[in-house]
């Protein structure tokens, strides 16, 4: 059953662990991601590992402590609080993000939808975007611009 082939306390260390190799390992090949700053998901594990690859290097710190995770079937149901350190800045698909030297702390959840094999087919996570951009001195515009270049990289990876 593929609830019982997923680990979420798994999923969590590997991404606290910075481990891109087992983070990806809990997502199919085909896997659609979406987020509440986006109209277009990110597709495939391809995208999701350069996105990984980018961005957990710069996290000096990554925690997160689930609150509520609800399994049933193949869907599953995160409400979670993260704490996440910068140690450099993010230059992620032609967009900088000054970030070296800076912390957010915020909820989030996450929904899931998990093949014959536990691997996320699906998944949407909504986040406090807002807070954490006033967290981090980000004017609403850098997300924008990152958000349009993940677009257009996911294009032109179809």
């Amino acid at each position: 059953m593929a609830s019982e082939a997923f680990n979420f306390e798994k999923f969590m260390q590997a991404l606290e662990s910075k481990d891109v190799e087992a983070f990806l390992s809990f997502f199919a090949e085909g896997v659609e991601l979406y987020s509440e700053d986006s109209d277009q998901p990110i597709q495939g594990k391809r995208l999701l590992r350069q996105l990984a690859e980018q961005a957990l290097p710069v996290m000096s710190q990554l925690r997160i402590e689930p609150r509520m995770v609800l399994q049933k079937g193949d869907q599953l149901a995160a409400l979670v609080h993260s704490t996440v350190s910068y140690s450099g800045d993010l230059d992620i698909f032609g967009v900088h993000l000054p970030l070296a030297g800076k912390s957010v702390k915020m909820s989030g959840a996450m929904f899931a939808t998990l093949n014959e094999e536990g691997k996320i087919v699906w998944m949407h996570r909504i986040r406090d975007t807002a807070s954490a951009m006033k967290q981090l001195g980000m004017r609403p515009g850098e997300l924008d611009r990152l958000q349009e270049q993940v677009q257009q990289f996911a294009q032109t990876q179809a």
